[in-house]
Order: C-alpha cells, then sequence, then structure tokens
C-alpha cells in the first residue's frame, strides 16, 4: 500500500485482520486489562453481504484514576471512623446513597462503516445500569 496515494479507509478484510491482530497485541501489553472479543454479527438476508460479520467489544472496564482511588479510601475512612461519634437514628426511607459507592464502567466497541469504510468506536459509560450523559 503506497502510504501517500492512502485515502484513510479500510476494506472490511482488512478491518477483521486488524482486528485480531490489535486483540493480540492488546492482550501482550495490556494484560491487567480483560481482552477485547470478537463479537460476530448474524448474517441478514436482505443486506448485502461484506467480509465483517461482526464487532470487537469490551465491556464493564473500571477505570480509575489516582484521585477517584484516594476519594474511596477517604470515603472508607470516614465510614469507619463515624462509628465512633454520636450518630442520629437513621431513617431508612430517606437514606441516600453516597457518591463514595458510584463506580463508573466502560463499554467499548469498534465497528466496522461499510458506508464510510473506515473503523468506529462506540463509547457508552454508566453507574449501576444507568447511563451517563456526556
Amino acid at each position: 500500500m503506497d502510504i501517500l496515494s492512502w485515502d484513510g479507509t479500510l476494506s472490511s478484510g482488512d478491518f477483521h485482520l486488524a482486528a485480531y491482530s490489535f486483540m493480540d497485541k492488546w492482550k501482550s501489553v495490556m494484560s491487567a486489562f480483560p481482552p477485547w472479543s470478537w463479537v460476530p454479527c448474524p448474517k441478514q438476508p436482505w443486506v448485502a453481504s461484506h467480509d465483517v460479520e461482526g464487532y470487537l467489544s469490551l465491556e464493564n472496564i473500571i477505570l480509575r484514576s489516582i484521585e477517584e482511588e484516594h476519594d474511596e479510601l477517604s470515603c472508607l475512612q470516614k465510614e469507619e471512623t463515624s462509628c465512633f461519634e454520636k450518630e442520629e437514628p437513621i431513617d431508612i426511607a430517606t437514606l441516600v446513597q453516597s457518591n463514595c459507592s458510584k463506580v463508573p464502567y466502560y463499554d467499548l466497541h469498534i465497528i466496522y462503516s461499510a458506508s464510510y469504510r473506515v473503523p468506529v468506536l462506540f463509547l457508552r459509560a454508566y453507574y449501576s445500569g444507568m447511563l451517563i450523559s456526556i
């Protein structure tokens, strides 16, 4: 492939090969994270067939920054020290969950766009099943 004349697009076969290559490199370099997986798509009889019949998926990822780990540690310390202080009775009906227990999860999907002939990254972020609006 001549780099100077390349327009940035990929064939669906090139995407499939690149996807498997990416999964292999991810396993060796990012072994602390879960592996990407190839999710096959069922063939639709009314849609023109392409070489790619699936997409890459990485789901239920938790990414924490140093600040978040520090915040979680301070929340745990507050809970431990609060039992030594005089506490008011708790009304269960008005108990609100604190932000300390909210852990964001991320789902990443990489699909092939046959229209534009490029990979497309989809990102979904959520807390305990509720989507996070961006």
